[in-house]
């Protein structure tokens, strides 16, 4: 993933978080509309990709647990947050941190 610098970065987060919130509003008008839902799951993950990739990783674990605890079998989210516990060596710390997602 390309990792974006100095004011891009900052561009790319307030898009992606302009776009989750307009989902999350039109959402409250129009709760039974699938396709905002899955579009806001869907920027939601992207976000955190984001996070991670500028070694944001707590915001980018939130994201994705946020992800599960709606969607809990979003395969890509239980990937992503193994590799950040590899990344910051929690899967030595208890086993379960890590290889609970790389099942």
């Amino acid at each position: 993933m390309l990792v974006p610098t100095g004011k891009i970065r900052g561009v790319f987060c307030n898009i992606m978080k302009t776009a989750l919130e307009y989902c999350k509003r039109e959402l409250q008008n129009d709760p039974d509309e699938a396709y905002l839902s899955a579009i806001s799951v869907t920027i939601t993950y992207n976000l955190a990709r984001l996070y991670e990739a500028l070694h944001e990783y707590g915001k980018a674990e939130d994201l994705y647990k946020a992800v599960l605890r709606e969607h809990p079998n979003y395969l890509d989210c239980h990937l992503r947050l193994g590799c950040i516990a590899r990344i910051e060596s929690r899967y030595l710390m208890p086993a379960t941190t890590s290889r609970m997602h790389f099942r």
